[in-house]
């Protein structure tokens, strides 16, 4: 259960402010908030838990009544730019959709199909703005016909998601690139350096021996082995030969030098959520 508090300042010390907590809304009832938008100094436009979906709910707080607008929305409650319409995505067979909500009479359409993009913004002059694994996509999306169009590119990130915008920038949230971990771990490597060497691995990294041969089963053994081998191998070096990327795979042909002898190898990464999780070797 969850209420809504109003905290003021009493002192006009933000590192050691009086906090002054005031009741705005009682417990209410088995839901808890996800988001919520202030309409007016009365009324609240909120994102709700109900049971296994996500309701967009009005309430009013003098006579605590509550009106839902919206079965199974997703995240992205806001204002758009011109204070008279709030955006909300709905969740739907089709897909991930943008709607507006009309504050003067609350009368919803749809905007944009999003497909599986929850996070977006709007810009001032109200274009929208959401990432699309390395890129930024912007568009109008009351235009006749809203074309979509690349904002921005980054090579050395994927999976944008979480946005949000200031005055003067736009922030997000995303993943390194596969081939950035890759060098990481590789650098890492050479450099002997076992915790930035053991970062770039998920926790349920496995190595293998081509095909399917399991070498290593657990990051405590690899952590083991690999402490081993770089503190008996003091002229350890990998050299890249050649790297290809496809996908949330890196495929790297590399030289290694070890106690004195020099030969070839192919790792095959592949990562999940900016980390490595398989390694297949290949000599």
């Amino acid at each position: 259960m969850q209420r809504l508090d109003r905290p003021s300042i009493q002192k006009n010390d933000w590192n050691e402010p009086a906090w002054d907590v005031a009741l705005l809304f009682p417990t209410q009832g088995n839901w808890s908030v996800e988001e919520y938008l202030w309409l007016d100094t009365n009324r609240i436009i909120t994102t709700v838990l109900v049971e296994n979906r996500i309701d967009l709910i009005l309430i009013h707080r003098d006579t605590q009544k509550q009106y839902l607008l919206h079965k199974n929305v997703g995240r992205g409650l806001q204002f758009l730019p011109d204070r008279k319409r709030v955006s909300y995505v709905a969740r739907t067979q089709r897909g991930n959709e943008l709607y507006q909500l009309q504050l003067k009479d609350l009368s919803s359409k749809t905007l944009y199909p999003l497909g599986t993009v929850e996070d977006y913004v709007w810009l001032p002059n109200k274009d929208l703005v959401y990432g699309s694994d390395q890129k930024l996509i912007r568009l109008n999306p009351f235009a006749d016909t809203p074309k979509a169009r690349t904002w921005a590119t980054f090579t050395t990130l994927v999976n944008i998601s979480r946005i949000a915008i200031s005055p003067s920038h736009v922030a997000f949230v995303a993943e390194p690139s596969p081939e950035v971990v890759v060098q990481e771990q590789l650098d890492a490597y050479n450099r002997k350096d076992l915790e930035g060497f053991m970062n770039t691995f998920s926790d349920d990294i496995k190595l293998f021996t081509f095909p399917d041969q399991l070498s290593v089963g657990s990051r405590e053994q690899m952590w083991k082995d690999y402490k081993g081998y770089f503190d008996r191998t003091p002229d350890l070096h990998a050299k890249l030969v050649k790297r290809m990327v496809l996908g949330n795979k890196v495929i790297d042909q590399e030289e290694i030098t070890a106690n004195g002898h020099t030969f070839q190898a192919v790792a095959i990464y592949e990562l999940r959520n900016g980390k490595i999780y398989k390694v297949t070797f290949l000599r």
